[in-house]
């Protein structure tokens, strides 16, 4: 059970937050492009297998630099609103 190491905990952490926000994300009166559509469906699946993981003890351990990462993926999501389309149109 990895419960006790604190970089798993706060990967985990950081990866719900990833699938909170795209979860809660609104389209509104935007146009729905089906890529994008699957790529945030693809995303919030990746993510959300680590609290997953954790939860039931399998999850093994986690480097600072995959944290380092998840929260960048995390701050660009949140800045962006959970919108996956427009993180897609900044890196074109």
């Amino acid at each position: 059970m990895v419960l006790n190491d604190p970089t798993a905990t706060i990967n985990a952490l950081v990866c719900a937050g990833v699938v909170i926000t795209l979860m809660f994300y609104r389209r509104g009166d935007s146009r729905h492009r089906p890529w994008v559509s699957l790529l945030a469906w693809l995303a919030t699946v990746v993510y959300s297998s680590v609290p997953f993981a954790y939860l039931c003890g399998i999850y093994p351990h986690s480097s600072w630099l995959t944290i380092a990462a998840n929260i960048a993926i995390l701050t660009a999501l949140v800045a962006v609103r959970g919108n996956v389309a427009r993180i897609v149109d900044h890196l074109r």
